[in-house]
């Protein structure tokens, strides 16, 4: 099964450190082929913990794209 499109969104300290709040993905078959892939293109996310949403829920680990998704990559945030 081919991959489909991934939309991927930043948010706070991670759209001013990518310098965008979204792109797409094409040919990645999972999140941690995503996560490698945005890393390589901007290295400060690997020094930056950030929480991943696919399809507006939280997930942790390598979870494979069946289709076009959206992944939103959420900064660290206190609460109060």
């Amino acid at each position: 099964m081919h991959p489909g499109k991934i939309k991927v969104l930043f948010f706070g300290q991670l759209a001013e450190m990518t310098g965008k709040s979204g792109m797409d993905l094409q040919d990645v078959t999972d999140t941690q082929a995503a996560i490698e892939t945005l890393t390589r293109l901007y290295p400060r996310l690997s020094q930056t913990p950030f929480l991943l949403a696919l399809d507006k829920e939280i997930v942790e680990g390598k979870i494979p794209f069946t289709g076009d998704h959206t992944l939103a990559l959420l900064p660290p945030y206190a609460g109060g």
